[in-house]
């Protein structure tokens, strides 16, 4: 495995993965017509824009594996004044997910803006219907801050949630394994909204109003504290 910087000959794999991507991950969450097709075609005139007429605030890393692209990262450094650095886009190859590969990819755009915009912070997006980047965001120290409706014209009304570290270098100690926390099999789920949480979505109910997991390895204390802010956050905007 080994990461480099993209290159114009990596517009039509990343492109390619980017569109698998969308469809295994984004399936409930965009317009099913736009992934049965015009996904890739949408994908391929994005990337083929960035990497033949790249920002200069753009930087663009791919993961190999035995002369396979496998992931990608792309971060924009200069994009807001408020938020800092902006990463648009992370993404593995859904066979090769849950190895650390997306965690590398992060942490090395961190490390791009704290050597190229010192001070600058760092955030993203992510759908709020996509619990595993959720909890993947916050195990590696990011902070929900802000909740808004997605901009991709085939999202729909979907609610999207904006993470934020105020330092990319305080990303780059966070270690994936040293924040699992064990939630066995039958754990209790002590969310405070359990019918609407996307952060837990797999529960059953035990007798009165209690709830289960049927999931092992998802991190309880991420997950909590990540509902409990992305609710205050609704309740502040006026949003559920």
């Amino acid at each position: 495995m080994r990461l480099r910087e993209a290159t114009t000959d990596d517009v039509a794999e990343i492109a390619s993965l980017h569109a698998s991507s969308w469809r295994d991950a984004y399936r409930s969450i965009l317009d099913p017509a736009f992934l049965a097709g015009p996904v890739e075609s949408d994908r391929m005139a994005v990337w083929s824009t960035r990497l033949t007429n790249p920002r200069d605030d753009q930087h663009i890393t791919v993961a190999v594996e035995q002369g396979v692209l496998v992931g990608f990262i792309c971060v924009f450094g200069d994009e807001d004044p408020k938020w800092g650095a902006r990463v648009d886009n992370l993404h593995v190859a859904p066979s090769a997910r849950g190895r650390g590969i997306g965690a590398m990819l992060l942490k090395s755009a961190a490390s791009w803006v704290a050597d190229r915009y010192p001070g600058s912070a760092l955030h993203l997006w992510v759908f709020k219907m996509n619990a595993l980047a959720c909890q993947f965001y916050a195990r590696l120290g990011g902070t929900v801050v802000e909740k808004s409706v997605t901009k991709i014209p085939s999202g729909g009304d979907a609610f999207v949630l904006r993470f934020y570290w105020a330092s990319p270098t305080d990303l780059l100690s966070r270690s994936l394994r040293s924040n699992r926390s064990p939630w066995r099999e039958g754990a209790e789920c002590r969310n405070q909204d359990f019918r609407n949480c996307q952060l837990c979505p797999s529960w059953v109910r035990t007798g009165g109003a209690g709830r289960v997991h049927r999931a092992s390895g998802v991190p309880p204390t991420a997950a909590i504290s990540l509902h409990r802010r992305e609710l205050a956050l609704g309740a502040s905007s006026g949003r559920s």
